[in-house]
């Protein structure tokens, strides 16, 4: 690679160490790491703002609002094919459960969040982009935002368990999303019938209604807003791929 600032990125002890393994790759895996690079540096500004710290009231009110959204729709016989999605069931579950990491959970702005957070992003597209997390490496791109950044801050923040929680977090979310693709897919199908778009919006119309069930007043505002985005997005992809293929 000729690039100046690519070569830059490049030279490293931790980079060229790490790429030194995927020698196979040869500049394929250069352009990959230089690419991951910039969209972390990239993305460093909106890690920063999204960086806040949850509390466990806040934790509470989201394991609630899971609650009464699992024991509202789970009798429900029209949203079978909704809530014995394995997507859903996993992500509902999750939600269920859910707590922050000891680490944030204190409410404690000690610590750098920010810079912690960004940490953790870049080791999880590290993980994405090559099923590995190089703690070296990723202490270098996080360098490249918070230069007086040190080595065993970033090892702090790795240790061997938030690594492997990183990683099981990840292959969670990967699931999540291959069951969601499935169901996108088994839509799409049906709305190569005849009465397909009037199914599925009947469909996304009951589903509509039970998230609209959720109590603002008790902390649902934004899973209210996440869920029915989702809706709204896949009813839009869905007739718009159908309008398509008329």
């Amino acid at each position: 690679m000729r690039d100046p600032w690519a070569k830059t990125l490049l030279a490293p002890d931790g980079a060229r160490r790490f790429l030194a393994g995927r020698a196979s790759y040869g500049d394929s895996g250069r352009i990959n790491f230089v690419t991951l690079v910039a969209e972390c540096i990239l993305a460093a500004p909106d890690i920063s703002v999204r960086a806040s710290v949850a509390s466990p009231r806040k934790a509470s009110q989201i394991r609630s609002a899971a609650n009464r959204l699992h024991n509202t729709v789970a009798d429900v016989a029209d949203l079978t094919h909704v809530t014995r999605d394995p997507g859903f069931q996993s992500g509902l579950e999750s939600l269920r459960h859910w707590s922050p990491p000891p680490e944030r959970s204190s409410g404690s702005q000690k610590g750098h969040p920010e810079r912690r957070a960004f940490i953790e992003y870049v080791a999880m597209r590290f993980y994405e982009n090559f099923r590995d997390i190089h703690t070296e490496a990723v202490g270098e791109i996080v360098m490249q935002v918070w230069p007086d950044t040190q080595d065993r801050t970033v090892r702090n923040v790795l240790s061997a368990k938030r690594r492997a929680e990183l990683i099981k977090e990840f292959e969670s979310g990967q699931r999540r999303r291959d069951g969601a693709d499935t169901v996108t897919q088994i839509a799409l199908a049906r709305m190569k019938t005849d009465r397909g778009i009037q199914t599925l919006v009947a469909e996304e119309d009951r589903v509509v209604a039970a998230i609209l069930q959720l109590d603002p007043t008790k902390g649902d505002t934004e899973l209210r807003k996440a869920l029915l985005a989702v809706v709204a997005a896949r009813t839009s992809s869905a007739l718009a791929q159908q309008k398509a293929s008329i």
